[in-house]
């Protein structure tokens, strides 16, 4: 399985750094948030692919954080693993009805945790809820968020394509096109957390990302995030390319061609376009 983006939310510096040391010698990104607050805002900045929360965290709950998590659209995707001393039968019950995937009990088998992390992250997958190059919520859970914008007011759905991707990736070899959509997902993350509202949604369907935002964020969060990927698609390029200002490929008759860097092609339809259904959204 690829490396994955944990996220640890635990206030005891001991367990969290053997989680932390433990899932980093296996590849995986591994972040640490010290009380709830901070797991959340952890959360926004950068969506992680799971979460491994503890139940008594100095401010917010765990069971409060992972509440957040379930009403709020950017993350109700994300799996949650808990990990706490508290292992009565009521607290697992209510870990389990508001929404989280597993619950295990301190002192815990790190062998037994990992296991329980990879199969979590396994089903996630196979179950296509989110785009194993960024991470972000998938084409059904996309299509989820855009059938409630027909029973809503005052909204507006961006659709985000990279122009010359596909040339891009002629020019440079793999990884380098999964580098450019990671990057991509974590601007739109940056620019909709600066721009955008906490309830926004954020969801790649293919090579297409959706934002779902209000009519009135709308058209800044579109320009905004143009901006930004203009001012940092260069990093994605040879110094020779970037100087240029374009790539040299060969068309099928070897002719070589200059091909513009990568762009966005950004388009938005709000509920005032009145769409007649969901196909006419996407």
């Amino acid at each position: 399985m690829e490396p994955s983006r944990i996220l640890v939310i635990e206030d005891d510096p001991d367990t969290s750094e053997v989680l932390r040391f433990y899932f980093a010698q296996k590849g995986h990104e591994v972040r640490v948030a010290a009380s709830g607050r901070l797991g959340l805002a952890a959360c926004r900045e950068r969506l992680p692919d799971i979460i491994l929360l503890d139940v008594r965290l100095p401010d917010l709950s765990g069971l409060e954080v992972c509440q957040e998590l379930r009403k709020t659209a950017r993350t109700q995707h994300i799996p949650v693993i808990f990990v706490s001393e508290i292992s009565d039968h009521a607290s697992r019950l209510q870990a389990l009805e508001l929404g989280a995937d597993d619950y295990l009990t301190k002192p815990f088998d790190i062998d037994e945790l990992s296991l329980r992390v990879m199969n979590t992250l396994r089903r996630v997958q196979q179950e296509s809820l989110t785009d194993p190059r960024s991470g972000l919520p998938a084409a059904r859970l996309v299509k989820e968020q855009i059938r409630r914008l027909m029973r809503a007011k005052g909204w507006a759905c961006l659709a985000v394509r990279i122009n010359e991707f596909n040339r891009f990736s002629e020019r440079y070899p793999y990884p380098a096109g999964d580098l450019v959509i990671r990057s991509t997902a974590s601007q739109i993350g940056a620019v909709t957390n600066e721009v955008g509202t906490p309830d926004d949604f954020v969801g790649q369907a293919g090579e297409v990302f959706v934002i779902i935002t209000t009519e009135e964020r709308g058209p800044a969060l579109r320009d905004a995030l143009a901006q930004r990927f203009q001012r940092e698609i260069g990093m994605h390029y040879d110094f020779a390319d970037r100087q240029r200002g374009y790539m040299l490929l060969k068309d099928k008759d070897g002719v070589e061609q200059q091909v513009p860097l990568m762009s966005l092609n950004i388009r938005m339809v709000t509920d005032k376009d009145d769409p007649a259904d969901i196909r006419e959204i996407i």
